[in-house]
């Protein structure tokens, strides 16, 4: 029995300490369209701000951290052109084009998936609020002011229920280090 058993405890240990632990996080970017000399990188707890010098339209973060956080990755020293990222200790990839930031792949970063995939779902909700803001200013504009308290009441609805999505995502997660962030 030992010896027929022996194999199976060697491909158990192999397997169990050929993964290596995460320690840090490396952040690997490749942008098209890029003229800049460096990214940035801020946290939003911290506002510590690093940079990383880019060649050939790929640069590198590396570090550290206790636990997931929320940081901006910019193209500019004067952070005009924002993007949230969360980085944890894992291997994060960046891709795509500097013109288009908004449509970045971001990969590696379990807790960016999960912002990224709430933001999705209630992005019908983002786009109706922001549809009949514009409809409301409208109708001020024509001095139609039945139509904006209408469309004004309407809004409040549809914010009453944003504002319930995220208390409930609060309630159902709450470690998430996202939490702070979904109501922008």
């Amino acid at each position: 029995f030992v010896i027929l058993s022996l194999p199976f405890f060697i491909l158990l240990s192999c397997s169990t300490s050929d993964k290596p632990k995460q320690n840090g996080f490396i952040i690997d970017g490749n942008l098209t369209e890029f003229n800049g000399d460096s990214v940035f990188l801020k946290n939003t707890n911290t506002g510590e701000l690093t940079a990383a010098k880019v060649k050939n339209g790929k640069f590198r973060f590396e570090g550290e951290i206790e636990f997931p956080e929320s940081y901006l990755l910019s193209l500019e020293r004067e952070q005009e052109h924002l993007v949230r990222i969360f980085v944890e200790n894992s291997n994060i990839s960046i891709t795509g084009s500097a013109d288009s930031l908004g449509r970045l792949k971001i990969v590696g970063s379990k807790s960016y998936d999960e912002y990224d995939d709430y933001r999705t779902s209630i992005q019908p909700m983002r786009d109706q609020l922001n549809q009949l803001d514009n409809d409301m200013n409208e109708a001020m504009e024509n001095n139609l002011m039945d139509k904006a308290d209408s469309l004004g009441e309407l809004y409040q609805t549809v914010a009453i229920k944003r504002l319930e999505s995220v208390l409930a995502y609060e309630e159902n997660n709450k470690k998430s280090p996202i939490i702070p962030f979904l109501t922008f």
